[in-house]
């Protein structure tokens, strides 16, 4: 089963170019951010949309764009997961992706967080993966 769309006209100016429909996903969870010398702590979050590509959500933790997270997702409850999980790096019951979106939510002292899965194709994914997989290990 592939979820995908076509460009769609939404009016005169606009072209959905998404390759992947967003399902509508509210949902408590957990993050960790990973920059060069460091981690987070985890973090709670509350998902907006998922697709397989991505995940948008809202904290009120300001993560770096282009930063690795690693975000806990509860797999089981998503029927997409099983593509997500064919496509993407999953580590310790998570799935690593890269902040590709931050913006502040005006009058809540939140962030709209978007994160690109990291697939497991991707030049740096074996690196990051063992950097992260070392990192959970030794905090766990």
């Amino acid at each position: 089963m592939r979820i995908a769309q076509e460009a769609t006209i939404v009016s005169p100016e606009f072209v959905e170019r998404r390759e992947f429909y967003r399902i509508a996903y509210e949902k408590p969870v957990r993050f960790k951010e990973f920059v060069k010398g460091g981690s987070s702590g985890v973090v709670e979050a509350v998902s907006k949309n998922i697709s397989q590509c991505g995940i948008l959500f809202v904290s009120k933790s300001f993560p770096k764009i282009s930063s690795v997270i690693w975000i806990n997702l509860p797999m089981k409850e998503l029927s997409i997961c099983k593509e997500i999980e064919s496509r993407v790096l999953t580590v310790k019951n998570g799935i690593l992706g890269r902040v590709v979106r931050v913006e502040e939510i005006p009058g809540s002292n939140s962030y709209s967080v978007g994160v690109c899965f990291v697939k497991k194709g991707d030049s740096d994914a074996g690196t990051m993966e063992e950097k992260i997989r070392k990192s959970l290990s030794s905090q766990s």
